[in-house]
């Protein structure tokens, strides 16, 4: 509309202003082609809409040191160290900024030549067109991810537990005996009481040995974890074995898989208890078929360790992502200005490959990372319980 405009004479292009509310903050001016200026100028208001923002942003954070807020758990926690404010981004520096880059050189050209920028866009169909398999793609790999994460963090949860349940049904079938007591026993069962004990602590011993064992096999032997995730004097599964004795430590690094050996040695332990008695057969067939699903939970976990999700889907994802992302800037250039081209490419390019990073650490939930499952920390807990 503001084009016929040009062509009318100033009185008329003011009758026009006047009979369209809208009309009328455009200011006309005696020059030659009687051009139509508005006012204020574009790179005004857009600088005073992004200075209004920024104020808003402002406030909002000024409000959040505010004790009414600040005690607010719901409203905290988007400004700690989990809020849109914290140093922990989901950036990959590298394919993020060549993406960037490839927004900057298009504001340029756009800014340069802006005639040429027919010559030099993509049609908006093409990415159109791309991302719809991009949105599938995205979906399958980040709810995959997600479930990975969550199905590791229940198997390990379900490790300890069963672990610690062991233990429980060891103690308190086989309780502690005072040495008093069994003075009172005849010889034969006095015998089967300090033997049954004897097996009761080196069951304890090799269960606790156990879980050391499943976190150097899960980390490796030289793992270093997250400081808010370690464990201070964290031992070797050798070392706990020791506190029974040397020739079970020695046995268990001999036989090449100490998780196997402390899994039969305790299955030998209830056996031995069934031929003292001093655990019916029910009760022992149920104990040993729960330290056998350890087993099977352990492998749960070691497959998340030892196989990651199939090459051709991430790369396949990744290429069309890259795409995608590295080529919109030239389907912009004749959408924006080059001043939001830059900011509007960099948003776009961060949530997508923003969430490829996120799928990629959820994909692997056992590492150094501060976001993976605490390993050593769980295991620590259940010792404790064991002991």
């Amino acid at each position: 509309l503001v084009e016929p405009c040009r062509a009318m004479p100033s009185h008329v292009a003011q009758r026009v202003a006047s009979t369209a509310p809208w009309l009328r903050r455009l200011k006309l001016t005696n020059r030659p082609k009687q051009e139509l200026r508005l006012s204020p100028s574009p790179l005004k208001l857009q600088v005073a809409t992004a200075a209004s923002l920024a104020g808003l942003g402002g406030l909002t954070l000024l409000g959040s040191s505010l004790p009414g807020f600040a005690e607010r758990e719901n409203d905290a926690v988007w400004f700690g160290d989990r809020g849109f404010l914290s140093s922990q981004r989901a950036v990959a520096f590298l394919p993020t900024g060549m993406c960037i880059s490839s927004g900057i050189l298009a504001a340029a050209l756009g800014r340069l030549y802006p005639l040429h920028v027919n010559h030099l866009s993509i049609p908006m169909r093409f990415h159109e067109m791309l991302a719809l398999p991009l949105s599938l793609l995205l979906a399958f790999r980040f709810q995959g991810s997600y479930d990975r994460w969550w199905k590791s963090r229940n198997n390990f949860s379900d490790l300890i537990g069963r672990t610690v349940a062991i233990a429980e049904y060891i103690a308190s079938h086989v309780p502690a005996a005072d040495p008093e007591e069994l003075k009172h026993l005849e010889p034969e069962k006095r015998e089967a009481e300090v033997e049954a004990q004897k097996i009761r602590k080196r069951f304890l011993v090799i269960l606790e040995a156990y879980l050391v064992f499943v976190e150097e096999r899960i980390h490796g032997p030289d793992f270093k974890p997250h400081p808010l995730n370690g464990v201070e004097d964290w031992p070797r599964g050798e070392d706990v074995l020791r506190q029974f004795s040397e020739e079970d430590a020695e046995a268990a690094r001999a036989g090449g898989e100490p998780i196997v050996w402390c899994s039969t040695q305790m299955l030998s332990c209830i056996h031995r208890l069934q031929d003292l008695d001093i655990i019916d057969g029910d009760n022992g067939s149920m104990i040993s078929a729960a330290v056998m699903q350890l087993e099977q939970t352990f492998i749960e976990c070691m497959v998340v360790v030892v196989q990651d999700s199939p090459a051709p889907f991430i790369v396949h994802y990744r290429t069309i992502m890259i795409v995608f992302c590295f080529t919109f800037p030239f389907a912009l250039i004749n959408q924006v200005t080059p001043m939001l081209m830059v900011p509007l490419h960099s948003m776009i390019t961060f949530a997508f490959l923003g969430s490829e990073y996120c799928s990629r650490e959820m994909e692997h939930p056992f590492g150094t990372d501060q976001g993976d499952i605490p390993v050593r920390k769980i295991i620590a807990g259940g010792r404790n319980r064991i002991h």
